[in-house]
């Protein structure tokens, strides 16, 4: 219709008319793109308000998972050390006597977690990581999945480190069935004696609790990560 009502008007040389109908197409035209651009910027927003959602309910979990395994880890770490300290005096208090089984049957226990954020692994294999238009958190997110990785690969280091000299030390403590416990057996005899007196038991309970403080540095980074990048989201969200 325009185009003809066009066609007329430069026949008629009527060329007021015709700069009339240019102006109408080329204001409709840059409406439509206006339109079709407000319609894209509006599906971007809210994808990325999707996956802003459902990363903030991954990082919640994920922050759960990390704060049980510090709480765990520290726990170790303070019972390897009640092992540690009683072997290097050579004296066990009667009172100490269960977290000092407890630790020695703890020794090369590593706590681990499948510790992942799926909407960003999703959105960097598809190449969308962009759908975050804030740098800053985009940025925080890929750091948190690298801090991940590291600790992951820190752990099965740490449980290749232990598997070389903690059997050393259970090889000489008598264990035994217990469905009450969280790994379904107890320390159930030893010679306190003898471990206090042989250097390489306590030169390996020195190293299994350093490893257990790797653990809780490895656990701690990214949760305080996490927790840093879940705060930022209250505010984008």
């Amino acid at each position: 219709m325009i185009l003809r009502r066009l066609a007329r008007s430069v026949r008629r040389q009527d060329w007021f008319t015709v700069l009339i109908e240019l102006l109408v197409v080329a204001v409709g035209i840059f409406l439509g793109l206006q339109v079709d651009e407000w319609r894209e910027t509006r599906a971007l927003q809210q994808r990325e308000q999707a996956a802003l959602a459902r990363i903030a309910d991954e990082l919640d979990e994920m922050i759960g998972q990390f704060q049980i395994a510090v709480d765990v880890s520290e726990r170790r770490v303070a019972r390897s050390t009640l092992v540690l300290d009683a072997l290097r005096r050579g004296e066990l208090e009667e009172g100490d006597r269960p977290r000092f089984e407890a630790g020695l049957g703890e020794l090369d226990l590593v706590i681990s977690l499948p510790w992942r954020l799926a909407t960003v692994d999703e959105l960097i294999a598809s190449g969308e990581l962009g759908v975050v238009r804030d740098p800053r958190l985009r940025a925080g997110l890929v750091l948190l999945r690298e801090q991940v990785r590291i600790a992951n690969d820190a752990l099965i280091h740490v449980r290749s480190e232990m598997s070389d000299y903690v059997p050393l030390v259970h090889l000489k403590v008598l264990f035994a069935p217990d469905d009450s416990a969280a790994f379904a057996s107890r320390v159930a005899s030893y010679d306190f004696d003898a471990l206090a007196a042989d250097p390489e038991v306590v030169n390996a309970v020195a190293l299994s609790r350093r490893m257990q403080q790797a653990v809780v540095l490895n656990h701690s980074a990214p949760l305080q990560q996490a927790r840093r990048l879940k705060e930022e989201l209250e505010g984008a969200i």
